[in-house]
């Protein structure tokens, strides 16, 4: 498969880019700063842009057959639009490509219900959503265009996600509902949004990861 790969140098993006050549897919990766994808790979191409700048993007996902939008910003506290916007322009690149299929990261903390403990559900998420609420709305208006899209969409909400080595497993559910709260590694979900990606049957589901 030929993929495209936005926010190509972040944690969970340069995992992406890595497993994905493992894979054996063909991979373009877009960064803003070249310089920082040092991986080589007959396999890769590396395309200088930002998904907030649309002219970049025409090359990012001409002739590739799916999307793989890892873009972050972490966490700044500041007001934002690079999910929403990002977003958008992806879409309209991919529409005048003629390609479909995308899978995006949006966050756990979004999803309805929780098997978190009571000290998680009345004091973390609440203090997280107060600190970084700007971030999460703008991944709502993500959700929301790509719900009102024609793509194929598809998006990842995990959990807090944390720099360790890979467990090689994840657990996954599509009825909305955290069920649990574990961290999961950049590398694992990199994994898990290879996994979608090929699979179609995930077309239009709002996946919960965790670890």
């Amino acid at each position: 498969m030929r993929i495209a790969v936005a926010g190509a140098t972040g944690n969970t993006g340069s995992h992406v880019v890595s497993q994905a050549l493992e894979r054996g897919h063909e991979v373009r990766a877009l960064a803003r700063r070249p310089e920082a994808i040092t991986v080589r790979d007959e396999k890769l191409t590396v395309v200088p842009g930002n998904v907030l700048e649309p002219a970049t993007l025409g090359p990012l996902v001409e002739g590739v057959e799916a999307v793989i939008s890892a873009v972050g910003i972490g966490t700044q506290r500041a007001p934002t639009r690079v999910y929403s916007e990002g977003t958008k322009n992806l879409l309209e690149a991919m529409k005048q490509a003629g390609i479909q299929r995308v899978v995006t990261i949006s966050s756990g903390t979004l999803a309805r219900g929780t098997q978190a403990s009571w000290g998680q559900r009345l004091i973390l998420f609440p203090l997280l959503h107060q600190l970084y609420g700007a971030s999460y709305t703008d991944m709502r208006r993500m959700e929301a265009t790509l719900a009102g899209s024609t793509a194929d969409w598809t998006v990842i909400r995990p959990p807090w996600l944390v720099d360790k080595p890979a467990a090689g497993t994840y657990r996954y559910n599509t009825d909305g509902v955290t069920r649990s709260i574990k961290p999961l590694t950049y590398s694992d979900l990199a994994h898990a949004l290879l996994d979608v990606v090929d699979d179609q049957n995930r077309t239009g589901q709002t996946i919960t990861v965790s670890g």
